[in-house]
């Protein structure tokens, strides 16, 4: 905060409202009744315009903030102050750092369940500009990737109209990635997505199907414990 300049500090009150909101979030308890919602919409949007360098911590703040009772109510005004998605497009724009990459993927996984309507709206532009991030050095970065496409493969089975051909094809790539990187904890979560995609629907196995996702399968058995498990669970759903 003290290196932000041009009239966008946070002052004592945005701060002293963080910390706040940040117990009240943790405890998933209401941060606009409990806390001051006013202040708390004022500083995020006044942080949400720092400098791309100085931004991320402002993404994990909101990560925080979607585990609230009430995060909707704070988000959607936050979004009516400014574009969440204009903000984030700039953020993620080359080069990044890779704290960019793991607090905007943290946060939309949380949003996938407190604010499914989020990621409806951000769901195209943010996952096709990061799909890199399967191939990212940081475990982190590819764990928490592995995460929002599992997250997002959920919604889907819950009739959240994302598309759900462009989300097997980036489950895909990254459950391949992780395989052949010894990714085990990140394959799994992969792979659980590929699952929920397939399950009951018959459209999508025979797309499965012409991707090659059997060759991949038959190649994650091999490494045995709860990545053969579910590659085993795959294959039936394949084959009924």
């Amino acid at each position: 905060n003290s290196k932000c300049t041009n009239g966008k500090n946070l002052s004592e009150s945005h701060l002293v409202c963080f910390d706040k909101t940040i117990d009240l979030s943790l405890k998933k308890s209401s941060i606009t009744t409990e806390g001051n919602g006013e202040i708390l919409v004022e500083g995020l949007t006044l942080s949400l315009s720092w400098e791309k360098e100085k931004i991320f911590p402002i993404f994990d703040m909101l990560r925080i903030v979607l585990l609230a009772d009430d995060s909707f109510i704070a988000m959607q005004r936050v979004m009516e102050s400014c574009s969440l998605l204009d903000v984030i497009t700039q953020a993620l724009e080359q080069p990044r750092p890779a704290a960019i990459e793991l607090t905007i993927l943290r946060m939309l996984s949380n949003a996938c369940t407190s604010m499914p309507s989020l990621v409806q709206l951000l769901f195209e532009p943010v996952i096709n500009n990061m799909a890199g991030c399967c191939k990212s050095k940081s475990k982190h970065v590819r764990l928490a990737w592995s995460t929002l496409l599992l997250n997002c493969a959920v919604l889907v089975k819950e009739t959240l109209e994302l598309d759900s051909t462009l989300l097997f094809s980036y489950t895909l790539q990254a459950a391949s990635d992780y395989l052949d990187g010894l990714d085990i904890d990140s394959s799994f979560r992969a792979l659980v997505g590929i699952g929920t995609l397939l399950n009951n629907n018959k459209g999508m196995c025979a797309l499965a199907a012409d991707f090659g996702l059997q060759e991949l399968v038959s190649k994650a058995k091999q490494l045995g414990g709860k990545i053969s498990e579910v590659s085993n669970d795959i294959e039936s759903l394949l084959n009924m």
